[in-house]
């Protein structure tokens, strides 16, 4: 896991961590945050579990670094309640 400290990051950073079956998408595409704007999409086997969109220039600092983190905590505690049953 490398360390985030940009809210540019956090699509890499999910797209590297996201356990097995899980994706994000970047919409329109994955260069999509070289500008302004950002549509993140997280889904499991095609099915979203959750979505994030809006303009860098209005997050607070770190903003979309909480949300990935948060998200991707609660997507590998899941995964492991549903793996210890």
């Amino acid at each position: 896991m490398f360390k985030l400290e940009h809210n540019h990051e956090v699509y890499c950073f999910m797209k590297l961590n996201l356990p097995e079956g899980f994706t994000i998408e970047a919409d329109p595409s994955p260069y999509y945050f070289t500008e302004d704007y950002f549509w993140y999409t997280v889904r499991k086997d095609g099915v979203t579990i959750d979505s994030k969109h809006g303009k860098f220039s209005e997050l607070e600092r770190g903003e979309l670094i909480v949300w990935g983190k948060l998200l991707l905590y609660r997507i590998i505690k899941e995964e492991r309640n549903e793996n210890s049953k």
